[in-house]
């Protein structure tokens, strides 16, 4: 009976520190969603990006990656962004899907434009810049050496 009581205890304490572990690691992770306006932007392809995904100004997270749909007019790939309310986008400004680093999470990159007039709620960013695919790139690098060299042994 004791070993049951003092295994019960020891579970309910290990439970407890793995809330308090994975609270506390959510907090550290910005992980939280971004109150503000809703903003759209097209894209033909959005690689590895994912919904809750960062959408970052200079380099600082101003939103997250609400929804990903596809237009089935010119079946290009529709996010819709969360901007923060005190965040003003002109109407030239453009949004790119970049890479955290090699390995990293994609997220949306926005660029500011000059304009006077600024993006309202439900508005859309014009100008993008699709989703680079790293391995597409590194494979033709490797690629194209080997058909070179291919080449280069059929035709001495």
């Amino acid at each position: 009976m004791k070993t049951e009581t003092l295994e019960t205890i020891v579970g309910g304490i290990v439970i407890t520190l793995i809330l308090i572990f994975v609270g506390f690691g959510m907090m550290r992770s910005g992980v939280k969603q971004v109150e503000g306006y809703r903003v759209q932007a097209e894209f033909g392809s959005v690689g590895s990006l994912r919904q809750g995904a960062d959408v970052r100004l200079g380099g600082i997270k101003i939103g997250n990656v609400q929804a990903m749909t596809l237009n089935p007019e010119d079946f290009r790939a529709v996010i819709t962004m969360n901007v923060q309310a005190g965040v003003q986008l002109p109407i030239d400004s453009a949004a790119r899907i970049l890479s955290d680093g090699l390995l990293g999470d994609s997220y949306v990159s926005l660029d500011v434009g000059g304009d006077d007039n600024m993006i309202g709620p439900g508005g859309k960013v014009n100008y993008t810049q699709d989703a680079v695919d790293v391995i597409d790139l590194v494979s033709r690098v490797i690629f194209s050496g080997v058909k070179y060299e291919m080449q280069k042994q059929a035709n001495p």
